[in-house]
C-alpha cells in the first residue's frame, strides 16, 4: 500500500508540475477585449487538487465501509506506524 501511495504522489506531482507550466503556444489574453487574469498560485491549486481527491476519498471510504466508520470512526485501527506514513505523506506534499 506504502509503495502504491508513493508511485501515485510521484506520477501526481509530475502532473502538477506539467499543468503549471505555461505552454509555448499559450497567449495569455482572452481575445475578448479583457486583461488577462494572473495564473493561480501554487497553493490555489493544491488547494483545488486536495478538494477533489479528498471528496473523492470520502466517497470511497463510505461506500466501502460506511458501516465500521459510522460504528468505531474513521481512525479506527490507525497504528503509530501509520500515522507515521500519513505524516510523511503530508509533509512531503508540502514541501513539493
Amino acid at each position: 500500500a506504502v509503495l502504491g501511495a508513493c508511485c501515485t504522489s510521484g506520477f501526481g506531482g509530475v502532473y502538477f508540475e506539467l499543468v503549471l507550466k505555461p505552454r509555448q503556444t499559450e497567449s495569455l489574453g482572452g481575445g475578448d477585449g479583457m486583461p488577462p487574469r494572473p495564473p493561480p498560485s501554487v497553493w490555489a491549486k493544491n488547494v483545488q487538487l486536495s478538494a477533489f481527491a479528498f471528496v473523492i476519498a470520502m466517497v470511497t471510504a463510505f461506500l466501502k465501509d460506511h458501516k465500521i466508520i459510522l460504528a468505531d470512526g474513521f481512525f479506527r485501527g490507525y497504528s503509530p506506524l501509520v500515522w507515521l506514513v500519513i505524516s510523511f505523506e503530508a509533509g512531503g506534499g508540502v514541501v513539493t
